[in-house]
Order: C-alpha cells, then sequence, then structure tokens
C-alpha cells in the first residue's frame, strides 16, 4: 500500500533544492516506523548524493522520480543492469 504523507514543506520554493533539509525529512518520515521504503519526489529536488547513504542508514529502499526514470530510461534502451 501507498500512502501519502502530509507535506510539512508545501509550498516552499525548491528552486534552492540543496539548502532544502531533504535528508532530515526522510528520517523524520522513517521514525514514525510504517514506511516500507521512501519515494522522494521532485525533479527539482537534488537527491542523487543521499540516495544510498540514506537506504543504507535508514535500512530501506530510498528512490528518487530522477533515479526511477533514469533506471526506466536505461530498462528501455537495453543497457545491462
Amino acid at each position: 500500500m501507498i500512502r501519502l504523507l502530509n507535506n510539512p514543506w508545501r509550498g516552499v520554493g525548491l528552486a534552492g533544492a540543496a539548502l532544502f533539509p531533504l535528508a532530515d525529512a526522510a528520517r523524520s518520515v522513517a521514525r514514525r516506523g510504517d514506511a516500507d521504503a521512501l519515494f522522494l519526489s521532485c525533479t527539482n529536488l537534488r537527491t542523487l548524493d543521499v540516495l544510498a547513504p540514506l537506504s543504507q542508514e535508514l535500512a530501506m529502499p530510498v528512490l528518487s522520480s530522477n533515479a526511477c526514470l533514469a533506471w526506466h530510461m536505461a530498462t528501455l534502451s537495453g543497457c545491462p543492469q
């Protein structure tokens, strides 16, 4: 089941996404204890550097829309995984 959580940062401009406390927000959601994975959605978020460290720290998959899109494009193009 996928459940959308209320976003406490809704309406915050993400143009300065490098300053957005993304890792802290992910940790906060994970601490609730009811998530099997985290999906960080917004193509303007700079997530590449935090996906693997957060996934390891939180012991759950942490994905982003950009990473999923890149994986999908690679799969469609026949690139080996």
